[in-house]
């Protein structure tokens, strides 16, 4: 500290150091001491986790440590799997919605709502998804907990999917797309870097779609499964129409 104090003091007092050599001074400085986030061991939430059924759970898959738990109550939490006590409590945990994060517009705004589903995105869990019967699908910052985007739909979502990571090239994902079941009976893909519902693949399903996958194999395709009972496969290049319907 002391010697950065000297490189102020001779720019400010003697102007014995140049502008540009104090911005490389400071810039080195700060660039040694960048350092990667620890491990998420923050303290124990205060909050009652899980009064209510478990909906959904997920394990992230970069570590195979930390699991993400969504309740019928709407809280999410996560829990290190790697702790070897029988009474583990969560990390961090969150309502999934309150009162200040409706989207306006959104039905039974006045009631708690149940999460219907929450995902790790892909290979990086420093974010996850979750969809709930708040008519909203959310991303959420898993270091600070906080929901940083907000999609509503103004019909239940029931289910979600995010890319296989199996299909990504050495170029990375080919796409960022979540894909979700809307009650409306169709599949919309949200894209969480412009902030909303890229398109939407619709025309087939009667009924709501309760669950979608994408494809193992061709990372442009979904498959998406209504109560109808019909399953439709989609190529999110060309959304007319379905490329398969599958009948029982």
């Amino acid at each position: 500290h002391c010697r950065q104090y000297g490189h102020y003091r001779r720019r400010q007092y003697d102007g014995s150091l140049r502008h540009f050599s104090l911005a490389r001074h400071v810039m080195s400085r700060r660039t040694s001491s960048l350092k990667l986030a620890g491990p998420l061991d923050t303290k124990s939430s205060s909050l009652k986790t899980h009064s209510s059924s478990l909906i959904w759970l997920d394990l992230e898959n970069a570590e195979y440590r930390y699991l993400l738990a969504a309740s019928a109550d709407g809280l999410i939490a996560i829990y290190d799997t790697s702790q070897n006590n029988n009474t583990t409590q969560a990390l961090v945990a969150s309502k999934h919605v309150s009162a200040s994060q409706q989207p306006q517009g959104a039905r039974h705004s006045h009631r708690p709502v149940g999460a219907s589903c929450a995902l790790f995105y892909a290979v990086d869990s420093g974010m996850f998804v979750t969809s709930s019967y708040d008519d909203c699908v959310r991303f959420w910052d898993t270091n600070a907990m906080e929901s940083v985007l907000a999609m509503p739909f103004f019909e239940k979502v029931y289910h979600l999917a995010v890319p296989r990571t199996n299909t990504w090239t050495k170029a990375g994902a080919p796409h960022a797309l979540t894909a979700a079941a809307v009650a409306d009976g169709s599949v919309a893909l949200c894209d969480p870097v412009s902030g909303s519902a890229a398109h939407t693949l619709a025309g087939v399903h009667r009924g709501a779609v309760m669950c979608c996958a994408w494809s193992t194999a061709n990372a442009n395709q979904i498959a998406s499964g209504g109560s109808d009972g019909v399953v439709a496969v989609w190529d999110i290049r060309r959304s007319a129409s379905a490329l398969v319907q599958l009948t029982a």
